[in-house]
């Protein structure tokens, strides 16, 4: 479990802790606010383990498909290279695996512009400040999957007689395996958020503040 998430917890733990507390006081626990009364810290509670729960539930399937989803792509740059190679091995034009060169950069992850130089003279780091023109945030590294299953396809000169090369076989793979994996991941993980936002929601209230601020 996330540190945050095990913060959310223990704050459940210590408000039920409080309201054990005011119980055990019996009548001599009368706030002037009703909204730190018993009953509705009981009300506040329920609502809490509710959408604690919401979060519990759908943290380890959020957690499995961020993990499959790494997996996926990590297998991706090595098939582009051999695709490549394969490419390189059929004759074809040089503007043509120079293109396709330009793109497997891009989903390696490999740097395709010289990183700027710091300059002694100025206060910043300019070396800091380049970056690389390959994107590999996973949108991105899609993106350059797509352009690269594309350019394959355009080309009907690549026709590799390995199947594992071939343009279908590379498009299932390289790109249909790995946006599926993305979608998975990100419909989990804007799920965990819907309710962690609904727990914070809750917990940002002004139940929360008076509840906070009566001690």
């Amino acid at each position: 479990m996330p540190n945050n998430e095990q913060t959310h917890a223990k704050n459940l733990d210590n408000l039920r802790t409080a309201i054990s507390i005011g119980q055990s006081i019996g009548g001599i626990y009368k706030p002037s606010k009703t909204l730190i009364e018993i009953a509705s810290l009981q009300t506040y509670e329920a609502a809490i383990s509710v959408v604690m729960q919401g979060v519990n539930n759908v943290l380890p399937a959020e957690e499995n498909a961020v993990g499959a989803r790494m997996a996926a792509f990590k297998l991706v740059p090595k098939r582009v290279t051999k695709i490549l190679n394969a490419a390189k091995g059929q004759g074809l034009t040089t503007e043509f695996i120079s293109d396709i060169r330009t793109t497997a950069n891009a989903i390696r992850g490999v740097r395709v512009s010289a990183k700027t130089p710091d300059d002694p003279l100025t206060a910043i780091d300019e070396s800091k400040k380049s970056v690389s023109s390959s994107n590999r945030s996973f949108a991105g590294q899609l993106e350059s999957i797509d352009l690269f299953v594309e350019q394959l396809k355009s080309n009907p000169d690549y026709s590799p007689t390995e199947a594992e090369y071939q343009v279908h076989t590379a498009n299932i793979f390289i790109h249909t395996r790995s946006l599926s994996f993305h979608t998975s991941s990100f419909f989990f993980h804007t799920l965990y958020q819907f309710n962690r936002n609904r727990y914070l929601n809750i917990r940002t209230s002004k139940l929360f503040v008076h509840t906070r601020h009566s001690h």
